[in-house]
């Protein structure tokens, strides 16, 4: 990906509300992770949701 496209899509998320960056920053952080905890995971999701 170029320079210029990341730019745009820096661009693109700043538009985004609070609860909707939370949501693409928490999508992003669960793609680096490794394989399912067997809900630790989602325990984790549900409760960083709650303080959005």
């Amino acid at each position: 990906m170029t320079n210029e496209t990341l730019d745009h899509r820096r661009s693109q998320i700043s538009t985004l509300s609070e609860s909707e960056r939370a949501g693409l920053a928490r999508e992003l952080i669960m793609s680096l992770d490794g394989p399912s905890d067997g809900g630790v995971g989602q325990t984790w999701n549900d409760r960083g949701s709650s303080m959005v």
